[in-house]
């Protein structure tokens, strides 16, 4: 009997991405903002086919990013549309991708520090 190999990937795909600008427009951004700013930017790129509602803001971070969550077939197209994003409404905007990972802790943590550190990963990630 032979054995073949599997690879596994994931459903989703997760990325920590920051909202930039020059006007307070973007340190004022909540949940919805930023998912307007997201399909805003994924639609003048793609256009109407280009994952309509396929993308959830999880969470905001206290540093002005949010995670993203989208189906992991669906990531490249978001992380161009996201990268080529130069303003929504009328400010002056952009996206900075910061990481992208198919699980939702190792946006947290390196597999290093989440070894040797002794804290509490959870805790320290809990997203409001």
């Amino acid at each position: 009997m032979s054995r073949g190999k599997c690879t596994v990937v994931p459903e989703f795909a997760y990325l920590k991405v920051k909202l930039i600008s020059d006007s307070p427009f973007a340190s004022l951004a909540d949940a919805r903002t930023y998912k307007s700013v997201v399909l805003s930017s994924v639609h003048s790129l793609l256009g109407e086919v280009g994952l309509p509602g396929d993308v959830d803001v999880l969470g905001l971070l206290g540093d002005g990013s949010a995670i993203l969550r989208c189906p992991f077939d669906k990531l490249e197209p978001l992380w161009s549309a996201l990268t080529l994003t130069t303003g929504f409404d009328g400010e002056s905007c952009r996206f900075e991708v910061q990481q992208s990972s198919g699980s939702l802790l190792s946006l947290h943590c390196s597999s290093s520090r989440f070894q040797n550190s002794g804290e509490n990963v959870w805790e320290a990630f809990v997203l409001r």
